[in-house]
């Protein structure tokens, strides 16, 4: 399983992994795979196995709403999150 997240402010995408992995250790659960991208452009250049995607939206080039309308065009069958990350997780 691979956990991708996409976020131009990297401190955002320490965070939130930081989040998962807490979440899998005190479930006593193997964390997956996490992987991060600081751009639209280098998710969706990425060609392996994509499970949950959280998404930034406000990101210089792509947003993460074109990223994740382009994840719908290519058939991949992942549940993907937009938004500001951190009103996410802690509002």
């Amino acid at each position: 399983m691979r956990i991708l997240i996409c976020d131009d402010d990297t401190l955002i995408i320490e965070q939130l992994q930081k989040y998962i992995e807490s979440y899998f250790e005190s479930n006593h659960l193997k964390c997956p795979e996490l992987v991060s991208f600081t751009s639209g452009e280098s998710l969706l250049a990425d060609k392996n196995e994509k499970d949950i995607v959280f998404l930034d939206i406000e990101m210089p080039g792509m947003n993460g709403i074109y990223v994740g309308n382009e994840l719908k065009k290519s058939k991949q069958k992942c549940p993907y999150f937009c938004g500001d990350l951190i009103f996410r997780i802690s509002g």
